[in-house]
C-alpha cells in the first residue's frame, strides 16, 4: 500500500512538472510571437517611411528644377530686355549720324561749288598764275580726291549690314543685331570723317589766296 501511494505521488509531481513545462512553453512560444509580430510592424512602418522620404525628396528635386527653369527664363528674359535697351541706343545713335551726314553732305556739296568757282577765277587770272600756286591747287586737288576715295570705300557697307541683321532676326539672334548695329555706326562713323575732311580742304581752296 504504501509502495503504491509512493508511485502515485511520484506519479503526481511529474504531471505536475510536465504540465508546468507545457505552460513555460506555450508562454515562451506566445512571446516569441509576440516579439516577431512587433518586429514585422518596425519593418513594416520603417518601409512606409522611407517611401514617404523619397516621395518628399522626388517633390523637393521637382520644385528645385522648376524653380531653375524659371530662374533660367526670367534670367534669359533679363538678357532680352538688356540686349534690346542696348540697341535702341545704338538705334538712337545711328539714327543721330544719319541726320549729321546729311546735314555735312548738304554742306560739301555748297562748298564743292565755291571751290570750283574759286579755281576758276584763280585759273582765269592768267597774268598772276604761277607754277607755284598752280602746284599748291594740285596738291589741294589730290587731297579731294583722297578723301572722295575714302568717302567711297564705305559705299555698300551699310546695306551688307543690313542684309546680315535682316537673316540674325529671322534667326532670332540677338547678338548678332546687336554687332550689325555696331558695325553701321563705325560706317558712319568714317563717313563723317571723311566729310569733315572734305568740308575742310573744300574751304582751303574758297579761302586760298593766290
Amino acid at each position: 500500500m504504501k509502495k503504491l501511494l509512493s508511485v502515485l505521488i511520484t506519479f503526481c509531481i511529474l504531471m505536475s512538472s510536465a504540465v508546468v513545462f507545457a505552460e513555460t512553453e506555450q508562454t515562451t512560444e506566445d512571446n516569441s510571437a509576440v516579439v516577431t509580430s512587433g518586429t514585422e510592424t518596425t519593418g513594416d512602418t520603417t518601409s512606409t517611411t522611407t517611401k514617404k522620404a523619397n516621395k518628399q525628396v522626388a517633390i523637393a528635386q521637382k520644385q528645385a528644377a522648376k524653380a531653375q527653369k524659371v530662374a533660367q527664363k526670367q534670367e534669359t528674359k533679363a538678357q532680352k530686355e538688356a540686349l534690346k535697351a542696348e540697341r535702341k541706343v545704338i538705334k538712337d545713335q545711328i539714327k543721330a549720324n544719319r541726320e549729321t551726314i546729311k546735314g555735312l553732305k548738304t554742306q560739301v556739296r555748297e562748298l564743292h561749288k565755291k571751290a570750283v568757282a574759286r579755281i576758276k577765277e584763280i585759273v582765269k587770272d592768267k597774268e598772276n598764275l604761277t607754277q607755284e600756286t598752280v602746284d599748291e591747287l594740285k596738291d589741294m586737288l589730290a587731297q579731294l580726291k583722297e578723301d572722295r576715295v575714302g568717302m567711297a570705300e564705305t559705299f555698300g557697307k551699310v546695306k551688307a549690314e543690313v542684309l546680315d541683321m535682316g537673316i540674325a532676326k529671322k534667326n532670332q539672334d540677338a547678338e548678332k543685331i546687336k554687332n550689325g548695329l555696331n558695325n553701321v555706326l563705325d560706317v558712319q562713323k568714317t563717313r563723317i570723317e571723311k566729310l569733315n575732311s572734305l568740308i575742310e580742304d573744300l574751304q582751303k581752296i574758297i579761302d586760298y589766296k593766290a
